[in-house]
């Protein structure tokens, strides 16, 4: 799903489920809840729908669209329909892959001259990609070598999530606690490298340190009014004017880990943010990379963490906001 100004679209196969009947839905929440439907013809197997500059875009296993009303021209065209291990795995062999572009990345984002996909769970050592589609036959390019060896080194980057917000911000993996930021232009800064501070004694033990900011939360990006919140398995801060503010600390059970092999090494959840969405009361929705959702509700002068309530039966879209 793409929201965009207050306007959520999501893509869909139409209801014979015809290899080339497809269906944009589009929302407007609000008094009148407007919804439209959009059908149109594509022969693939699957498609990404993307968050273009100027308006949506599609992706195909081996091209790009960009919707022109109810048309759909394309924009890039591959050279073949597959691609060589291992530039992009995707089942984790030593086999040509049946994809040019990654079936399983994120909502693919277009941002200055490229076409960047966020792949989750590709069993490489880096994942995100992305495509200099001005030009002809150009192959993905892995942010490994566009990136990581530029600033830290391969053996510590693990793209977590992307934000655009003026321009593109990178989360890498919460060991580093690095940001990067990239221009229109295509220029990279690191923006941050905080994350060196070590917590000592038990976790029950613990008071908030002070300096705890130093320990950047680095998992999920996100912004509002002017400043960049960042996530991850310590907490949340906020940047302002390159200000580190702690906004929430997690605070584990006893014996917990915070940087746990599995999900479940000893309870039922573990926060390790990929997504952030910030509500207007100050509340935070955190999507997490082990397929959990948790709310981080403002209650005045603390925080709670919750689960949402799951609606017993699917509600109609025009019934909302009852």
């Amino acid at each position: 799903m793409v929201v965009r100004e207050n306007v959520a679209t999501w893509l869909c196969r139409d209801s014979g489920f015809r290899a080339k009947g497809w269906r944009l839905v589009t929302t407007s929440p609000g008094i009148d809840n407007v919804t439209n439907d959009l059908d149109f013809e594509l022969k693939h197997d699957w498609l990404r729908l993307g968050l273009g500059q100027s308006n949506l875009v599609i992706v195909a296993p081996d091209r790009i669209y960009r919707q022109q009303g109810t048309q759909w021209p394309v924009i890039y065209q591959a050279e073949s329909q597959t691609r060589q291990y291992p530039k992009f795995d995707q089942d984790e062999t030593d086999t040509e892959d049946e994809y040019f572009f990654p079936q399983r990345s994120a909502t693919p984002v277009e941002y200055g001259d490229f076409f960047y996909f966020l792949v989750e769970d590709d069993g490489n050592t880096t994942d995100l990609y992305r495509l200099q589609f001005s030009l002809e036959n150009e192959d993905l390019e892995a942010a490994s070598s566009f990136l990581a060896y530029r600033f830290v080194g391969n053996y510590v980057f693990h793209i977590s999530d992307i934000y655009v917000e003026n321009d593109l911000w990178i989360a890498n993996h919460e060991y580093t606690g690095s940001v990067y930021q990239i221009n229109n232009h295509g220029d990279i800064y690191m923006a941050s490298l905080h994350n060196n501070v070590i917590f000592d004694g038990k976790i029950q033990d613990i008071k908030i340190p002070e300096n705890w900011k130093m320990r950047l939360p680095v998992g999920a990006i996100s912004s509002r009014d002017g400043d960049l919140f960042l996530a991850g398995t310590d907490g949340i801060v906020k940047v302002t004017d390159s200000l580190i503010q702690p906004i929430v600390y997690f605070v584990y059970p006893k014996g917990m880990s915070r940087t746990p092999y599995t999900s479940r090494p000893q309870y039922d959840y573990h926060i390790r943010p990929q997504r952030l969405a910030i509500l207007s009361d100050g509340s935070f929705i955190i999507g997490d990379s082990y397929d959990g959702i948790y709310i981080v509700r403002n209650e005045g002068n603390s925080y709670s963490i919750g689960f949402p309530e799951i609606s017993e039966k699917p509600r109609n879209i025009n019934s909302i906001n009852e």
